[in-house]
């Protein structure tokens, strides 16, 4: 899972990752290990295509403080 980077001494107002959702998108791109997709979608930010083992993973932008996604 992706992990943002937080400077120590940086106060955050926000924490955001990413999650894997069930979500699909056409054309699905080519999986390749050293490829990652950013994709637009009418429900979601900043959601990515990543490659494991083979398949494509969709994932989404979440703040981890609420628990939504972002662009919901």
């Amino acid at each position: 899972m992706f992990q943002p980077f937080i400077m120590p001494e940086e106060k955050q107002q926000f924490n955001f990752g990413s999650i894997p959702i069930q979500e699909r998108v056409e054309p699905v791109p080519k999986c390749r290990e050293a490829d990652n997709y950013i994709i637009s979608h009418e429900r979601y930010c900043n959601l990515f295509y990543g490659c494991r083992e083979g398949e494509l993973i969709l994932y989404a932008c979440v703040d981890r403080l609420t628990n939504n996604y972002g662009g919901v």
